[in-house]
């Protein structure tokens, strides 16, 4: 059954199939087709849609505006994150976040969000999340009206990381110039190598959480830099203290990336590196980066470098 739908339809629909026991020795196979990002689906060459219990034939008009929704989750996603920092800024979010310049990354549930999802956090979720890793630090989080959240101070810098019962995770951390991922000159500098190293070690450490409360992929990811019109941004390979010609400035407000995450790129960026040897971590490292690699290209690209060297080292 599996195979059948997935060889009769394009693109290929997603089927989970389990068998469920009964009391008397028989099975109920439960077959479950998660909500899906590639709408409109071709049955057979042919487009399909729902008519109560039946099914009908789409019509061009039909066609046309399931295409023309099928982008809808991720701009709503995009506004509800402008939505966040535009809160945060004002002195109305989760957190006192009165900061100078900041960073903050996004993961969100796309199929949770865009079914309306809403979870109410109890014991055993705060429980099963463990520790979030908000940006460079851990603690256990706590409830608030927007969800779990944990936020504390570190050398003199504000972290926090808020999952919402939405199925979206924020971090922020900031101001930017006490955390050391910017440097000292006449012009502050942020390296887009931190920034690399930061991006690929929270969401390693993330995704799995969001799993384990059932807010599953794809997801959708995005990083911002906030109050940073006055800072550079410098490749890896400049020279300390940075060149005016070797860096790019920040605009303001400035979206880094956004992206899409599918399953097999969660598969592996949620590999946990543990206590494996040096090789093994280095190696779970390559693969993590080389599956972000149009995310942690584009942040080479905004400094004015060609790609991320770690992202192509398995080329």
């Amino acid at each position: 059954m599996e195979n059948a739908v997935r060889d009769r339809t394009e693109p290929p629909i997603e089927v989970h199939t389990k068998a469920v026991p009964l009391y008397n020795r028989r099975y109920v196979v439960v077959m479950e087709i998660p909500r899906s990002l590639n709408t409109p689906h071709m049955a057979d060459g042919r487009f399909y849609r729902r008519m109560g219990r039946s099914t009908a034939l789409m019509n061009y008009m039909d066609i046309r505006r399931a295409f023309a929704e099928r982008g809808d989750a991720v701009r709503k996603l995009k506004d509800r994150l402008f939505h966040w920092l535009k809160d945060l800024e004002q002195g109305y979010g989760p957190v006192d976040w009165n900061t100078a310049p900041a960073l903050y990354l996004y993961i969100a549930s796309i199929p949770s969000f865009d079914a309306g999802l809403v979870r109410i956090f109890g014991p055993e979720d705060r429980a099963r999340v463990g520790s979030l890793k908000a940006m460079l630090s851990s603690a256990r989080p706590g409830f608030s009206a927007n969800g779990l959240l944990v936020s504390q101070m570190n050398n003199k810098c504000r972290y926090f990381a808020l999952l919402t019962p939405e199925g979206e995770l924020l971090h922020g951390a900031g101001p930017l110039l006490a955390c050391r991922i910017a440097g000292e000159s006449r012009n502050p500098y942020i390296l887009v190598h931190d920034v690399e190293k930061v991006v690929i070690s929270t969401l390693s450490a993330n995704i799995s959480r969001l799993a384990m409360l059932d807010f599953g992929p794809p997801y959708y990811v995005a990083l911002a830099l906030r109050r940073a019109a006055s800072y550079m941004l410098v490749d890896e390979g400049a020279i300390d203290p940075p060149r005016e010609s070797s860096a790019r400035p920040v605009r303001h407000p400035f979206l880094l990336f956004d992206q899409i995450l599918i399953e097999e790129d969660v598969h592996i960026i949620g590999q946990r590196i543990g206590h494996q040897s040096r090789e093994v971590q280095e190696r779970i490292w390559r693969e993590q980066a080389a599956r972000l690699k149009p995310i942690l290209d584009r942040l080479y690209q905004a400094a004015g470098a060609e790609q991320s060297p770690i992202a192509h080292a398995l080329d």
